[in-house]
């Protein structure tokens, strides 16, 4: 065994202690079909959460303890002038139990104008108790939701199939999610499409037929429906980018984002963040990714870019005032601006930074302190050239605090 290993297992273990102590602490939050008042961004209490943006819109997914099952999940919306969140509205979720959810493997949610789709992975027999990918949908901006179609197997024939840490995204006519396909030893990476007329998925197609088993996926879409998917891949144990022109249909794996080259037989539980955004010139587009290694000579967490879809990438500036930065997001506004977030331990647990760029990347600011708490699992956002992030904050008694505050520049 190496020291490597021992430093992995010490920090799994570290890190499930703090999940299971917040999961001891949970409480029900008493919200019913509607709350009874509006809520700031301090006074949400989520589990998990997913967030998005749309036409000057942020839209919000957070789960909460329910007392006959896993989670009841929850839609809210607010223009980003707002200061308060409104009434939340009750997700449907009898027609599939949520399984286990928590910050790291969040549900999901996206946005395309009035149309919505709620994501989650249900209870079931695979690994660590996956099921089916579940969906709930709207039509009209998320006051109404209906039980949708999944994108898996729910016979019995899959009873022994899992479908872990599903990531979802809405443009060029449909819904797209990618997922990790669990059964037997295999741990492949798969992708479908739900076309916003149709009632039925896309015949899934295989993005990589080894990838990492346990950690979290982003997928991204730009304006001509050209989809990126940044996920862990299995050997090396690195972050890596696969690029589809064709809606799904092929795929191509460009390579590691992040050539740390690492060498790890074990699921690190650590994904990364990528921002899409147009290029300076026309058919270009600016990726920003933030990835996590436990290779044992760069350990911590960075930032890189691309200027040609993913083909090549820029030298990793690396995160955090310290070699321990560890979950990350990052998000885009132009091909000049980004942000980069991130978490890292601290005197008083875990503390919330972030950073930005003026230069499309080339340089990055000194990073900004946000909360000295018990911060982790950043989430940023823009919106109406403004940058938001979010985040969870622990606390002594009851479910994870919500944060979100606005970046200033």
């Amino acid at each position: 065994m190496t020291q490597e290993y021992f430093q992995f297992r010490l920090d799994r273990y570290r890190t499930l202690f703090l999940l299971s102590a917040a999961t001891m602490m949970l409480f029900v939050s008493g919200c019913g079909e509607r709350s009874a008042e509006s809520k700031s961004s301090s006074d949400l209490r989520a589990s998990c959460f997913d967030v998005t943006s749309d036409n000057g819109a942020i839209h919000l997914l957070i789960g909460q303890p329910a007392e006959d099952k896993a989670l009841d999940f929850f839609y809210l919306k607010r223009k980003s002038t707002d200061q308060t969140w409104p009434e939340p509205i009750r997700i449907p979720t009898t027609h599939a139990t949520p399984g286990n959810h928590h910050r790291g493997n969040d549900p999901q949610i996206a946005v395309h104008g009035e149309r919505l789709m709620a994501l989650w992975t249900a209870k079931g027999g695979g690994p660590y108790g996956s099921g089916p990918i579940a969906t709930a949908l709207s039509n009209d901006g998320g006051r109404t939701w209906t039980p949708g179609p999944s994108p898996t197997l729910t016979t019995d024939d899959a009873q022994d199939v899992g479908y872990r840490f599903p990531a979802t995204v809405a443009g060029d006519g449909a819904f797209h999610v990618v997922w990790i396909h669990a059964e037997d030893k295999e741990r492949s990476l798969r992708y479908s499409r739900l076309a916003f007329d149709s009632k039925h998925w896309s015949e899934p197609t295989v993005i990589d037929p080894t990838s990492c088993a346990c950690c979290w996926n982003e997928i991204k879409i730009n304006a001509d429906g050209e989809l990126f998917v940044l996920y862990r891949d299995e050997q090396p144990r690195d972050m890596a980018l696969a690029v589809s022109k064709d809606r799904g249909q092929t795929w191509n794996r460009t390579g590691a984002v992040g050539d740390f080259n690492w060498d790890f037989n074990g699921c690190p539980h650590v994904g990364g963040g990528l921002a899409l955004t147009p290029g300076r010139n026309a058919g270009e587009n600016l990726l920003v990714a933030t990835v996590w290694t436990g290779q044992s000579e760069h350990s911590g967490a960075y930032v890189l870019t691309s200027g040609d879809n993913g083909q090549s990438w820029s030298a990793t500036t690396r995160l955090g005032l310290s070699k321990i930065g560890r979950h990350t997001d990052t998000t885009a506004l132009s091909p000049d601006k980004a942000a980069v977030a991130w978490d890292e331990p601290s005197t008083n647990g875990q503390s919330m930074f972030v950073a930005l760029t003026e230069d499309g990347g080339k340089t990055w600011g000194e990073p900004q302190q946000l909360s000295a708490a018990k911060a982790k699992y950043p989430r940023l956002l823009a919106c109406d050239d403004q940058f938001f992030v979010l985040w969870s904050e622990d606390e002594e008694k009851g479910t994870p605090r919500l944060r979100m505050e606005l970046i200033a520049r």
